[in-house]
């Protein structure tokens, strides 16, 4: 049977119970080795999430046009 995760709602296989909050999340919504789900390591982090420090103009795709 499989289980679904309370972070993301997939259906998986295994699943990781946070030693936080208690959710039960899939290997992709925490880190399973600290026993930790996303929400949980995002409340620990005092400093912006490393997602948002990227600007969005910083990875521009930039149109080139071949002259004939």
């Amino acid at each position: 049977m499989l289980e679904e995760c309370e972070i993301c709602g997939q259906s998986t296989g295994k699943l990781y119970t946070c030693k936080v909050c208690g959710k039960r999340f899939c290997r992709y919504c925490g880190s399973f080795t600290e026993r930790l789900c996303l929400d949980c390591m995002g409340a620990s982090d005092d400093k912006d999430h490393p997602a948002e420090a990227v600007k969005p103009g910083k990875h521009a795709s930039r149109s080139r046009q071949h002259e004939r």
